[in-house]
């Protein structure tokens, strides 16, 4: 069988950036929304021998809303 991994790690953020250090995005996140919350989700969808998976971050400031990636 001849399998093609495709592993294209990709975050962006609420205009369409990419997020090129997802770690120091939220370390930094963190630091100046200390009331923040982090939450991580995860998905997958299965197509034939395919499979694709998403994850989305989601950063919440209390209070003014949630920025996903």
């Amino acid at each position: 069988m001849n399998q093609k991994i495709e592993t294209p790690t990709l975050f962006l953020d609420g205009r369409g950036q990419t997020i090129t250090d997802l770690e120091a995005y939220v370390g930094q996140w963190l630091k100046e929304h200390p009331n923040g919350a982090l939450y991580v989700g995860a998905d997958s969808k299965v197509w034939g021998e395919r499979v694709k998976y998403a994850t989305v971050v989601c950063l919440w400031d209390m209070g003014r809303g949630v920025k996903e990636l």
